[in-house]
């Protein structure tokens, strides 16, 4: 999507050519919910930003989607360095905080044409603020939780609104919250953390359905607020690397591409 036009085009594509998706699937073999991380460090965050609208939300993000992840897996690189969290590296000679990679299998398109499979990066500062939080068990060589707790895995449905690297080779959550179905069938999503922006106005407690009828009712023209949020998240891939990237603890070699990495 180029997020500087002013028209949804994807109103066509979710009436004509995506509509089935919309409603909830008969998924008889989703037996329980996906737990999804909380927010590790909620703290009292008046006077920053506010919950954006729905429709803000949507417009404003490359895709949104919904799906099962296939795959969870942690990236070393690229990553920023500890002591300069601009500086983005694919080479580091001490520890790396890896981001986390989920590779969804898309089933439910509400914006955007995203393709089938999105990876999806989460940056280390964000996972920072999970709980539990991920990390590479060197031992065992497979992903681990700080709890007890499994946190997201192979064949948990999950939502996002992504955001697409300038070069189009990355899918970034970019801060963003997930959201996923709650016992009840609505919405639940990922708690705030710190004093980063909290999921949209309305979408807590919304079925899957609901939501696509809200899609729906959004003006096919973005909002001066909309197109600010986009702009502003357009600029997140240079400005906060930390956004999607690792972090180096080590000497270091420069990147040639920053987003230089495999990813749907």
């Amino acid at each position: 999507m180029n997020k500087k036009m002013l028209v949804f085009g994807w109103f066509l594509l979710l009436v004509f050519g995506c509509a089935e998706k919309l409603g909830l699937p008969e998924n008889k073999d989703e037996a329980k919910p996906t737990e999804l991380p909380a927010g590790a460090d909620v703290i009292s965050c008046e006077g920053q930003p506010d919950a954006p609208s729905l429709c803000d939300w949507l417009g404003s993000a490359d895709t949104v989607v919904w799906g099962r992840l296939l795959e969870v897996k942690m990236a070393a690189f690229p990553a920023v360095v500890a002591t300069d969290n601009s500086q983005i590296v694919n080479e580091c000679d001490g520890p790396v905080n890896g981001a986390l990679e989920l590779v969804l299998s898309v089933e439910e398109v509400y914006h955007g044409s995203p393709g089938d499979t999105v990876t999806i990066r989460v940056g280390h500062h964000q996972l920072d603020e999970w709980e539990p939080r991920p990390f590479f068990a060197p031992r065992s060589e497979e992903i681990e939780w700080t709890t007890s707790s499994p946190g997201l895995k192979a064949g948990d449905h999950i939502g996002a609104a992504l955001y697409q690297s300038p070069t189009g080779d990355m899918w970034g959550l970019l801060g963003g919250i997930l959201f996923a179905d709650g016992e009840d069938g609505r919405l639940v999503t990922t708690e705030r953390t710190y004093c980063q922006e909290p999921a949209p106005v309305g979408l807590a407690g919304l079925t899957r359905a609901e939501l696509g009828e809200a899609v729906l009712a959004c003006p096919t023209e973005l909002s001066t607020v909309a197109i600010a949020r986009a702009e502003k998240m357009d600029s997140v891939w240079e400005s906060a690397p930390y956004a999607y990237a690792g972090m180096c603890f080590g000497s270091t070699e420069p990147a040639t591409n920053a987003t230089d990495t495999d990813s749907d």
